[in-house]
């Protein structure tokens, strides 16, 4: 079975927030567990039928009941860590081209897996792979003079929170043309729209507030 794209897994995440907000409780994943979540004045029901766990995994993603995303961010940085031993095992007998294909296949591919999920969590949180990333990036460097930002533009790759940026853009381009399924038209409104917007949101930049049901 082919892997999910970041896009069904996305629509994926957005029905099982749907779900819990309706009903306050839980997301179910494979009928048989329950990520119990920590929602305040709200106490979960019980099932028997259902086992209850503070973390699951879900389409390769793991969440866990306070969704601040750090299991899978340790998930992912042991990934780069194996990553980055090889990348300092080849650079002596390879060229540059093919370590910027070892980094796509063995680092790239897990920053940019569900990012627009995932990217949100704390600064320090997604410091630990920013280090990393930095770490893989200088051992593919020209010269052992370049700068951390010259190795980024020569190798024509995008750093983690410009990665999450981009993410966000073609997400928000294809909202904005009409591109995703009809029940996606009412997760966003503009923020203009909104009569009695905080002076928060009235001085981001942000074109668009997510669609809560009060």
């Amino acid at each position: 079975m082919a892997d999910p794209s970041p896009f069904q897994l996305f629509v994926s995440l957005a029905k099982l927030h749907t779900y819990s907000h309706f009903t306050g409780q839980r997301i179910v994943a494979a009928r048989r567990t329950e990520l119990r979540l920590c929602i305040k004045n709200r106490k979960p029901q019980h099932h028997h039928s259902i086992s209850p766990k503070d973390n699951l995994k879900y389409l390769g993603v793991l969440l866990e009941n306070k969704l601040s995303w750090k299991p899978h961010v340790q998930k992912v940085k042991h990934q780069l860590s194996r990553a980055c031993g090889v990348l300092s095992k080849l650079k002596h007998y390879t060229t540059q081209s093919i370590l910027k294909v070892v980094y796509n296949s063995l680092i790239h591919t897990y920053l940019n897996y569900s990012i627009l999920n995932w990217g949100r969590a704390s600064n320090a949180t997604i410091q630990l792979l920013s280090k990393l990333q930095n770490k893989a990036i200088k051992l593919m460097r020209p010269t052992n003079t370049a700068s951390l930002k010259e190795i980024f533009q020569h190798l024509n790759i995008l750093c983690l929170p410009k990665l999450y940026t981009l993410s966000v853009g073609k997400f928000m381009h294809s909202y904005c043309n009409k591109l995703f399924p009809k029940h996606f038209d009412e997760y966003f409104i503009p923020i203009s729209s909104i009569r009695s917007y905080s002076r928060r949101l009235s001085t981001s930049n942000d074109l668009y507030s997510v669609f809560t049901l009060s």
